[in-house]
This record gives structure tokens, C-alpha cells and sequence, in this order.
């Protein structure tokens, strides 16, 4: 029996966010090929779902060296955990003897790439989002320095879209390492992508239109730019929109159920704070229209799951959305902020499905052949 190459992934996390999710998927496809290894910083739900596919894992605490902009803070107790979890993973590859290493996401410190450049291992960087732009985040010891450090450390990085690679590249200048964009591998249960629209007959009765918006609440993900487009249009048609997410900032909670109430909305507009994974797909395949608010992201994988769930989209011109999305093809964009061309787009689609049915089949075809 031929054995397999050893590969070394450093999750940031081990909670079953959309990073999380994406990693478990590439876990079950470079299984195949690789005996992999996964190192997370605490016990959590993904360490359950890695257990069903793979054997080696293993929990070495660190601090993040990408973070929230109002905690950065260099902390003497953070620097010295990072080192220790550094000489815990140098004596693991020392053990294991990897073939290849991998850092997923920007948000981990450099310590299993540092290893691997000790050892003399390939080390490889995923990026999956741009930090700042998206999630707030902020290096520690900021962009340039520490895209330069991924790139140093780095024989390759893997990006999944264009716009992170080419915010990778302008702020590399030491060295330039081979960028690859890889496409998200998203995976939909056969017995929800084959299934007709749930509840369909209930909003057809009442003509109700259904919009969904799924993501973690918090100002990046442009919630407050759905509402507002939904109030300019509450008196011209009928819709019942959900927005559903983890709350990762409770003042931003707060604004926008503030403003749903202010305007008599809290009967349209419904807030779930969290559904299990199944339940969100069940969700996205009952609904007519999938907004993605976004300020700035790297690729939604939301957006990847409405389309391979065929539904009609309206994303913001931003980040990697216009990289899969073509305007009046398989989608639609708007400008991030520009809330009345949102409004005119969920209007647009609310009063035409043949064309809101045409997207959604387009947006399917798409998806399933990249």
C-alpha cells in the first residue's frame, strides 16, 4: 500500500465559522491524498467534525497576531504563549516529519511557518480574507511588515479571489512568492440541493417576496444598508426578510433592531441569532432573493451557497463578488452604501420572476461547473 505524503494544517480556530467550514471541506478532499494533520487552539465543534475524517489532531494554544483594531495590544503574556506553542509544533514536525505545512487564514502567528523554515519544510499561507477591510482586523506589527514575513516564510499562498491576491502583492516587496487563487470548495447536502422551495406555498398565498441575509452581525456585513433599502420600498410591496447570524458586536445588534422597531418592521424583517448549519441551507433554498451586504469581503461563502442553491443575488460591487457575479447574468451589483440602488434592485427582482428565476438558474449552472 502506497503511503500517503504527511500535511500539517494550523486552523486559527476551532469553531465552525465559514473558515472553519471551508477547511473541513478541503480536509475531506486532501484526505484522499495526504495523511493530514490539523493543529487548533482549543477544544471546540470543529475538533468533532475533523474527528470523523481524520486522526491526528492536536491542541496547542497561541494568540493571534491578527486582530480586532481596538485590542491592539502587544502583551509580554501573548509573545511567550506564542513562543512555547512555537517549540511545542517544532517538536510535533520533529515527531511527525511532514511533507508539507499549512497556515489557514491570516489571523494565526507565523509559528508553524516558522518552524517549517527551521525544519526545511514547504510551508504554504491561505489567505481567505483581506482583515482590515472586512473584519476589522489589524497586525500587530502591521500590513507591510506582516505580508512580508507571510511571503518570507511562504514557498506559495493560496488566495480565494483575485482582489486578496492583489492586496497580497502590493504590500509584499522582499520577496514575491507564487500566488495561486483556489476556488471554495462548498458542499450542499444532495437532499437540500435537489429539494423544491420549503414553504413556498405560504409566501405565494400572501405574495410575499423572501429575503435572506446570512452572516455575523456586526458593521462589516452591511445589515443596516438591507434595512434601510427595505424601509424605502415597505410601502410599494410585501416581503418578509430574514437576517441570520452569530452576533459578533452587540451595539451594532442593538442600531439595527433599534431601526427595525423605529419603523414598524419587526413583523418583515425577523432576526436569528443562530441556526445550525443544515438549517441556514434549508433557509437559503425557501427564499426568492439572497442579499449580501457586505462592505468588503474575500468571497462569501453564502454567495457560493445561493448559487448552487439557484437563487436570484444582489451583492455589493466589492471585493471578490464581481470576480463570480455578472451584472444581469447570474446576479446582480450594487455600490456598497448606495442603499437607494439596493432598493431598486430588490424592487426590480420583487416585481419580475421570470428574470429573478432566470438569475437563479444561471447563478446554479455557475456555480456547480466552476
Amino acid at each position: 500500500m502506497k503511503v500517503k505524503p504527511k500535511l500539517i494544517i494550523l486552523s486559527h480556530n476551532a469553531s465552525l465559522g465559514g473558515a472553519e467550514l471551508s477547511l473541513l471541506e478541503y480536509v475531506k478532499v486532501l484526505s484522499n491524498y495526504f495523511d493530514v494533520h490539523v493543529i487548533i487552539p482549543k477544544h471546540g465543534p470543529l475538533e468533532d467534525y475533523l474527528k470523523k475524517i481524520i486522526k491526528g489532531i492536536y491542541v496547542i494554544p497561541f494568540r493571534r497576531w491578527c486582530i480586532k483594531r481596538s485590542k491592539r495590544t502587544l502583551h509580554l503574556r501573548s509573545n511567550l504563549l506564542n513562543f512555547l506553542s512555537l517549540l511545542r509544533i517544532l517538536h510535533l514536525l520533529i515527531r511527525i516529519k511532514p511533507n508539507l505545512c499549512l497556515t489557514n487564514t491570516i489571523t494565526p502567528p507565523p509559528i508553524l511557518a516558522i518552524a517549517s523554515k527551521l525544519l526545511g519544510i514547504p510551508h504554504v499561507w491561505s489567505i481567505r480574507e483581506f482583515g482590515k477591510e472586512d473584519h476589522g482586523l489589524s497586525f500587530i506589527f502591521g500590513e507591510k511588515l506582516s505580508y512580508n514575513m507571510i511571503a518570507a516564510l511562504s514557498d506559495a499562498v493560496l488566495v480565494n479571489s483575485r482582489a486578496v491576491g492583489k492586496k497580497f502583492l502590493r504590500f509584499t516587496y522582499w520577496r514575491k512568492p507564487t500566488v495561486y487563487v483556489i476556488d471554495s470548495i462548498v458542499e450542499i447536502p444532495p437532499s437540500i440541493l435537489h429539494a423544491e422551495d420549503l414553504d413556498k406555498e405560504k409566501f405565494v398565498k400572501h405574495k410575499k417576496i423572501k429575503i435572506a441575509c446570512v452572516g455575523a452581525i456586526k458593521p462589516g456585513k452591511g445589515q443596516e444598508e438591507l434595512i434601510r433599502a427595505l424601509i424605502r420600498i415597505k410601502g410599494k410591496l410585501k416581503f418578509v426578510c430574514y437576517l441570520v447570524g452569530e452576533i459578533r458586536d452587540e451595539k451594532y445588534f442593538q442600531e439595527i433592531s433599534n431601526l427595525i422597531i423605529e419603523n414598524h418592521l419587526h413583523g418583515s424583517i425577523i432576526l436569528i441569532r443562530r441556526l445550525p448549519r443544515e438549517r441556514v441551507l434549508r433557509l437559503i433554498k425557501s427564499m426568492d432573493v439572497i442579499v449580501v451586504p457586505s462592505k468588503s469581503e474575500a468571497l462569501g461563502r453564502t454567495l457560493i451557497e445561493a448559487m448552487k442553491l439557484g437563487k436570484a443575488i444582489i451583492a455589493t460591487r466589492s471585493g471578490g463578488n464581481p470576480e463570480i457575479i455578472t451584472e444581469g447574468e447570474n446576479g446582480l451589483l450594487y455600490e456598497p452604501g448606495n442603499i437607494e440602488e439596493l432598493s431598486q434592485k430588490l424592487f426590480l427582482l420583487a416585481k419580475n420572476n421570470y428574470f429573478k428565476k432566470i438569475l437563479g438558474e444561471n447563478a446554479r449552472r455557475y456555480a456547480l461547473q466552476r
